[in-house]
């Protein structure tokens, strides 16, 4: 997906996710901040990995100095209401949300993500 600034507050679906008001006691921010790679010419694209029994999953943040701690200082990110995850997973697709994951030395580089 390449992210133009813009997201769709309109949309409801929330990628498999569950609030607090589905009764599950789970609290999901009502903005996530996501790493991204810069793609050809302006296209900003979601970092997502594989894990490891295949599915594909998006890599999100809680907060901003999360994300630095996880990706690093020179990390490009852009932040997201959480209720865009449905836009966003239509336009790059991914199966799970990673919340604030941790990555070995040996995946980041230079304050970011390789």
């Amino acid at each position: 997906m390449s992210f133009g600034g813009k997201t769709s507050a309109s949309l409801r679906t929330i990628a498999g996710l569950r609030s607090r008001a589905s009764g599950t006691g789970v609290i999901i921010p009502p903005f996530l901040y996501l790493p991204v790679r810069e793609g050809a010419g302006t296209g900003r694209y979601a970092e997502m990995r594989r894990i490891p029994d295949g599915r594909q999953a998006l890599i999100a943040f809680t907060a901003l100095d999360r994300l630095a701690d996880g990706c690093g200082l020179e990390q490009p990110w852009i932040v997201v209401q959480t209720d865009a995850l449905g836009y966003l997973k239509t336009e790059q697709p991914f199966d799970l949300v990673l919340f604030d994951p941790t990555f070995a030395d040996h995946l980041t580089h230079e304050g970011r993500l390789l």
